[in-house]
């Protein structure tokens, strides 16, 4: 069974942190489903929806909380 989660972060906006959020999804044979970025205030700041297999829910959340500066 799919499950959701919402992100979000914002961090010093720097090259490769959507790329690196998207890896992880993928390495967890997740969906990207949307999200919305932009620069506020000098930092990166979004929310991405992704869905994953229960199974790996919790490693995903896991990763994602592991990202250096967001």
């Amino acid at each position: 069974m799919q499950k959701e989660l919402v992100i979000t972060f914002v961090g010093d906006d720097r090259p490769g942190i959507v790329q690196e959020m998207s890896q992880r999804v993928t390495t967890r044979d997740g969906n990207w489903l949307e999200s919305q970025m932009t620069r506020l205030a000098g930092k990166f700041a979004g929310v991405a929806r992704v869905s994953v297999d229960e199974t790996a829910f919790a490693g995903l959340v896991e990763d994602m909380q592991s990202i250096r500066g967001v």
